[in-house]
């Protein structure tokens, strides 16, 4: 009753309480205060630096929580790679849409975006959802045919959109993935490679 009547102060509960076996009890139940709190409050949907008339090719969605530390360098790195792709005829955007994020990772995204050159967008949720709504906001912004995902804790070659577009255009794939190149900060390596096995 008390999720149904007062969403707000079930999910203020749910995080005071937020331990083991109780968490997993009432977990399904949070996930419902936070989606029919989101059909009432409204989220914050900015759009920078428009762009082109002509349809993207492309959208890069980075979804972020609390990554203040990283959520820089991944939009740094979906511009990077959206100027290559567009130098090959290939039109993308970025929308960015934040968790909720309690760190200070709303205000360097805001900073950011007026320096970068791809048209972007920017979408704050007020309530932290998790990573699935804050995927499918993104879809939902998305002007690209195609949608490529970021976590904003991670970061795009240079090539990697073109490399991704021409892969799924001259395929019948439905969705296409690439190599995952993991780096350590405190050593500098950077040679290990998940499998691209099917």
């Amino acid at each position: 009753p008390v999720a149904y009547l007062t969403p707000k102060l079930f999910l203020a509960a749910f995080h005071v309480f937020n331990f083991e076996p109780f968490s997993r009890v009432y977990r399904s139940m949070a996930r419902y205060c936070r989606s029919r709190l989101m059909r009432t409050e409204q989220a914050l949907i900015q759009h920078h630096n428009q762009g082109s008339e002509y349809p993207f090719e492309v959208t890069i969605v980075i979804t972020s929580y609390n990554y203040q530390n990283f959520i820089a360098q991944a939009i740094f790195s979906a511009n990077t790679a959206s100027i290559y792709a567009r130098t090959r005829g290939i039109l993308t955007d970025i929308v960015v849409v934040d968790d909720c994020s309690t760190d200070n990772s709303k205000a360097i995204i805001e900073n950011l975006v007026q320096t970068i050159e791809t048209p972007i967008s920017t979408v704050f949720l007020p309530l932290n959802c998790g990573p699935s709504v804050a995927r499918n906001f993104g879809i939902k912004n998305a002007r690209g045919r195609y949608v490529a995902f970021l976590d904003a804790d991670n970061t795009l070659m240079d090539t990697a959109i073109h490399d991704l577009y021409a892969a799924i255009v001259n395929t019948d794939a439905a969705a296409i993935y690439g190599q995952v190149q993991t780096f350590n900060y405190a050593t500098g390596a950077s040679d290990v490679r998940f499998s691209s096995e099917p």
